[in-house]
């Protein structure tokens, strides 16, 4: 049965990939599979892993060419990322039609929290200097991740390059260029000091007016228009040192964030233009000790500060004054732990912990302060039995909400986050992975559904979502005997899920569009069916490699059967998309091409034609290439055609993206 699913594996990527492949594979019987480290392949799939688990390396999102996190999320079957356009513009995403909310993000294992909007902006974190970006849904991979980030259904993990001790001075500078007036310059630096110790600095700077053509046919012209009102002035930094001693590592990390951008707005007739700016001021501090207090018990500890100043300005808003000026200041500390107890067998364990966080929102535009006094607590278990890996966890978050000054009672909620998940490997060689995961997660009502504008609903309740999914994954490496120069790696896997949304939270309109009134009212059902395939293929210096991702998405709303959208598609969710990756390399020269096709989805509620949003295609194509200049100094270049077919698309309605436009990216490294 093992042998038979490797033929077929292979036949389908000889189909795929050309007539090399096909008369390579036929040599190369009887087939030796190899294990791969994380670093050899530009994308890879955990063939250990209870639930879905799709890994990025540095080389992959190289060849993406992905600024952000939250572009490189696309190439991830079941992500829906919604981009509102413009350099600055906001990223979120959307995972098997579960809200942005339900998904955690965590940097270098420091989770990333906004209780204000309830939702983080993946824009905010470059690729530069990234290791390596993993989506896993079910509970988080890393084994020093606070228990808050087995709450949510979904987690990012970003590992970067400043929390690994160089062995020797490491300078890397990045410049980036586009034809659409957007810059981005970037630099990294790592100190050994001494054996065990060291710092690093990472600097980052994004400016430029943001200025592209687009033509909008819904202004009553097929004429070009200009997109303007996106520029921006972003600076930031991050410093961390540490050292490593003989039984763990002690890190300390500092953030700092200083922007200024304007707001493009929706296009909307006879007002292609906004004035809308806003300025942020961030600060972050974090503190890791990790250890093993005896080879079997290990322990994470966490501390952390932070302020996030925001002052939204509206010189032409239509009030009283003629115009609006908010600001908010969110200021949060927490501290948290988590302890393991290795079992017996490789990645066997135990663990459990617990955490708490307080956070507290001033605003010029409330009467009162909210105050959030959160806790989580966790405990689960990883256990072979036999071909058998079971993961399970019980996870229970506390929250206290208070309104400070004021008159309002506390509220308070209490609620048990349960994830049950079983992988079967049933070969010896463990290349096949049947699987499957439940998990009860909910999201908590930010300080925005909450209090925003005087109009919120104090009395809200958690968005709760009832997950599950069934999946395998195929992953080998086939070269031929005596022969690691040339070779096949394939990896798949297929899915389906579940979803059950339930207390869904939604915004009734009240007076105007800047009022409205926060009520639990949805439900929701989702089902579908994710698919991936990587196949690459090497012989001597040639490497050749694709890839692809496919989402079949139904999710409709069963609130009310008589209300009209009953039984439709909820908004910006398509049926169906996909994405494609291409790439050949030899003697360091390398050629990729991707493509991203979103299909047609609803603005709202109603599935009608005028809230239909037609589907797109994003086609990138990109030549990279490194040089040796002088001894320890090379140089990468990395030129793109952004959007080759020059179409004009929407993400979201009204908010028009570049046509065609090119990128430079240089990256000077020493080491």
């Amino acid at each position: 049965m093992q042998c038979s699913s490797k033929i077929v594996f292979l036949l389908f990527c000889s189909l795929i990939l050309g007539q090399s492949f096909g008369q390579d594979t036929t040599k190369t019987l009887p087939s030796i599979p190899v294990h791969r480290s994380l670093g050899e392949n530009v994308s890879q799939t955990d063939i250990f892993s209870a639930t879905p688990n799709i890994i990025l390396s540095e080389e992959r999102l190289a060849g993406l060419g992905v600024m952000d996190v939250g572009e490189a999320l696309q190439y991830v079957p079941g992500v829906q990322l919604k981009n509102y356009g413009g350099i600055g513009g906001i990223k979120t995403i959307s995972y098997r039609s579960l809200g942005a909310a339900h998904t955690v993000v965590m940097l270098d294992g420091n989770t990333q929290h906004d209780n204000q909007t309830g939702t983080i902006n993946l824009s905010n974190f470059e690729t530069f200097g990234v290791y390596t970006t993993v989506f896993s849904s079910g509970q988080p991979s890393s084994n020093d991740a606070m228990p808050s980030a087995y709450l949510p259904a979904n987690s990012i993990s970003i590992a970067t390059k400043l929390l690994n001790p160089p062995s020797k001075l490491t300078m890397q500078f990045r410049q980036n260029i586009t034809s659409v007036q957007s810059f981005e310059t970037a630099a990294l630096l790592q100190v050994p000091l001494g054996a065990n110790a060291f710092i690093g600095v990472q600097g980052f700077a994004k400016y430029g007016a943001g200025t592209y053509d687009y033509v909008y046919p819904l202004l009553g012209t097929n004429e070009k228009q200009v997109r303007i009102n996106s520029r921006i002035l972003n600076q930031k930094m991050r410093i961390t040192t540490g050292t490593y001693f003989k039984r763990g590592k002690i890190a300390a990390t500092l953030f700092f964030n200083d922007n200024h951008q304007e707001l493009p707005g929706a296009v909307i007739l006879y007002n292609a233009s906004n004035d809308q700016t806003i300025y942020n001021k961030d600060f972050r501090a974090d503190l890791n000790w990790s250890s093993f207090i005896t080879k079997k018990w290990s322990f994470a500890l966490n501390g952390f500060g932070k302020s996030n100043f925001t002052e939204y300005n509206d010189p032409t808003f239509q009030n009283q004054q003629g115009f609006l000026k908010s600001t908010y200041k969110q200021e949060a500390i927490g501290s948290g732990i988590i302890v393991n107890r290795a079992l017996s067998k490789s990645k066997e364990k135990v663990f459990f912990g617990f955490d708490i966080k307080t956070t507290r929102l001033y605003s010029n535009q409330l009467t009162s302060n909210p105050n959030r006094v959160q806790t989580a607590s966790v405990v689960g278990v990883k256990k072979w039995l036999k071909k058998v890996r079971v993961e399970a966890n019980l996870a229970h978050q506390y929250i206290n909400d208070e309104l400070l000054n004021s008159n309002t009672p506390k509220k308070s909620y209490s609620k048990f986050s349960p994830y049950l998940a079983v992988a079967i490997l049933p070969f010896k060689e463990e290349s096949i992975n049947f699987r499957a995961f439940y998990k009860h997660a909910f999201r908590m009502p930010s300080f925005n559904d909450l209090y925003y504008n005087f109009i919120g609903n104090t009395m809200l309740e958690p968005e709760e979502a009832y997950i599950s999914n069934l999946g395998v994954t195929y992953s080998d490496w086939f070269h031929p005997v005596g022969d690691k120069s040339n070779g096949l790696n394939i990896e798949a896997t297929l899915d389906g899920y579940f979803n059950q949304v339930n207390n869904k939270i939604v915004a009734i309109p009240t007076k105007d569009l800047f009022n409205w009134s926060m009520q639990n009212i949805g439900k929701t059902e989702a089902f579908g069916l994710d698919f991936s395939l990587l196949a690459q293929r090497v012989k001597g210096e040639w490497k050749y490699g694709m890839s692809t991702q496919q989402s079949i998405n139904k999710t409709v709303d069963i609130t009310d059967p008589n209300l009209p959208a009953y039984g439709h598609q909820i908004p910006y969710t398509p049926r169906y998309n996909a994405s494609y990756s291409g790439n050949v390399s030899y003697k360091g020269y390398q050629f990729d091409a991707n493509l991203i096709y979103t299909g047609g989805r609803y603005t709202l509620n109603e599935n009608i034609f005028s809230n239909f949003l037609n589907p797109f295609i994003d086609i990138n194509l990109g030549l990279q290439k490194s040089f040796r200049i002088i001894k320890n100094w090379r140089l990468a270049v990395n030129a793109k055609v952004m959007n080759l077919l020059n179409k004009n698309y929407e993400v979201i309605k009204s908010f028009p993206m570049p046509g065609r436009y090119y990128q430079l990216t240089l990256k000077l490294s020493f080491k």
